[in-house]
C-alpha cells in the first residue's frame, strides 16, 4: 500500500484534494491508521483515481462521478456519457457565440463599453392564459441542472402516456436569485389528463407531479437572444407592470419556445417572459 503522499504523487492528486474525496466518500483510503492517522491506498485504487481524473476532465460533476463509479450498468454510464456529450457541445456553441459577439463589439467603434449593455425595446402583451394541465417538479436546483431535469419530465410524461407538448416552462420562487441555488418549478405541458396506470415502484421520478395550472392574467413579452441577457426583459416587464398600474399576483415564470434542445446558437434561443398579475 501507499502513503497519502507517495500516492499524490502517482495519481497528481494533491493531499487536499484526497482528504476531499475521502471525506464525501469518493475515494476512500484502503486503510487508515489509527494511531498516527496516515491514509494508506492499496495499488488497485489507482485505477480509481485516474477514472476519477478522466471524468472530472469530462466535465462530470464529483456528485456524478461518485455516481457512475457506484453504478455498474453499462446502459447508465453511456446515458450519461451522453448527455454530457450534449453538454460540452452547447458549451462549445456558447464559446463561439462569445468569441464573435466580442468581436462584434469591437467593430462597432470607440464606445465599445457604452454598446455592450444596450437592451432592446420588448413589446408588452397583456391576456389571459388557458387553464393548463402539467407535469412538474420543484426543488432547489443550479441553473445548469435544469436541462437534465425538463429531459427527465420529458421522458416521464412520455411512459405515463401524457403526451406531452414540445415545449418546458419554469417558475422561479423566492425573492432573490442564486445561480447555483434556485428555487424553482420546472414543468412541461401535458395533452392528456391522467395518462396510464404505472406499475407500483416503477417510477424513477416520484417527485414528478400532474398538476393543473388554473386560467390567470399575465402580462408578457418575449426575449430574443442570450439567455444571460434575459433580466433586460424581467426588468422591462416590472417597469411596465408599474406604470400601468397592475399588481403582481404569482411567481413570475418563463416558457422555453427555442432553447437548448434546438440546434441553433444562443442569439436565436426565444423565451417567453410571463408575470402573472391583477389590476390594482
Amino acid at each position: 500500500m501507499y502513503k497519502i503522499s507517495h500516492f499524490s504523487k502517482q495519481t497528481k492528486l494533491s493531499p487536499r484534494m484526497l482528504r476531499h474525496y475521502d471525506s464525501i466518500g469518493l475515494l476512500q483510503p484502503q486503510h487508515v491508521d489509527e494511531e498516527t492517522g496516515y491514509r494508506y491506498y492499496a495499488e488497485t485504487q489507482f485505477q480509481d483515481a485516474m477514472e476519477i481524473i478522466r471524468l472530472k476532465r469530462f466535465g462530470f460533476s464529483l456528485d456524478q462521478i461518485k455516481r457512475l463509479l457506484e453504478n455498474h450498468d453499462p446502459e447508465y454510464f453511456r446515458s450519461m456519457l451522453r448527455m454530457q456529450i450534449r453538454t460540452s457541445d452547447q458549451l462549445l456553441r456558447e464559446g463561439s457565440s462569445i468569441i464573435d459577439e466580442m468581436e462584434q463589439l469591437l467593430s462597432q467603434g470607440d464606445d465599445v463599453l457604452g454598446r455592450m449593455v444596450q437592451a432592446e425595446a420588448y413589446g408588452m402583451y397583456t391576456g389571459v392564459e388557458p387553464e393548463r394541465y402539467v407535469l412538474r417538479t420543484r426543488a432547489v436546483m443550479a441553473e445548469d441542472e435544469m436541462n437534465e431535469t425538463v429531459e427527465n419530465l420529458h421522458e416521464d410524461a412520455e411512459n405515463r402516456g401524457l403526451f406531452p407538448y414540445n415545449l418546458s416552462g419554469a417558475v422561479y420562487h423566492g425573492e432573490d436569485h442564486d445561480r447555483n441555488a434556485v428555487d424553482v418549478e420546472v414543468f412541461v405541458p401535458v395533452r392528456n389528463k391522467t395518462g396510464e396506470p404505472q406499475p407500483s415502484g416503477s417510477n424513477p421520478w416520484p417527485e414528478h407531479q400532474l398538476a393543473v395550472i388554473p386560467s390567470h392574467t399575465v402580462v408578457t413579452t418575449l426575449h430574443t437572444g442570450r439567455y444571460d441577457d434575459i433580466g433586460f426583459a424581467w426588468h422591462a416587464i416590472e417597469t411596465w407592470i408599474e406604470q400601468w398600474g397592475y399588481k403582481q399576483s404569482g411567481s413570475p415564470y418563463e416558457v422555453f419556445l427555442r432553447s437548448t434542445e434546438s440546434a441553433v446558437s444562443e442569439h436565436e434561443y426565444v423565451t417567453r417572459v410571463c408575470y402573472p398579475v391583477e389590476t390594482s
